[in-house]
């Protein structure tokens, strides 16, 4: 191929996005349906060991889902902004709870 060295270690030495980008232009949409496949599956393994998931009351979610108070793009910018505010709440609330977790002014200063 044109695109990557003929060297081995050159090879070693090439960025990872430089060489997905040359798997892409060369495979397509197969390449990038299995990436893709990929990180959906390391974000679920995430969510479930790091506890990310938020539980919700059902009547909630379906009234949740069938708002209409936002429409057209910016309603999927709407949700998604919601979803990361619950999980930051569900994040604060677990710290909060946490025995392992050290106490407000216990760490390093952080800027």
């Amino acid at each position: 191929m044109k695109a990557l060295p003929t060297e081995n270690k050159e090879l070693d030495h090439l960025p990872k996005q430089y060489v997905a980008n040359i798997v892409y232009t060369i495979v397509g949409t197969d390449f990038k349906d299995w990436v893709q496949d990929r990180i959906d599956a390391r974000n679920e393994k995430v969510k479930k060991e790091k506890d990310l998931l938020v539980e919700l009351d059902p009547e909630i979610l379906a009234i949740f889902n069938a708002s209409t108070s936002v429409s057209g793009k910016s309603q999927q910018s709407a949700k998604a902004l919601i979803t990361s505010f619950l999980l930051l709440q569900s994040a604060r609330a677990s710290a909060r709870t946490c025995s392992k977790c050290p106490r407000r002014g216990a760490g390093p200063k952080l800027r």
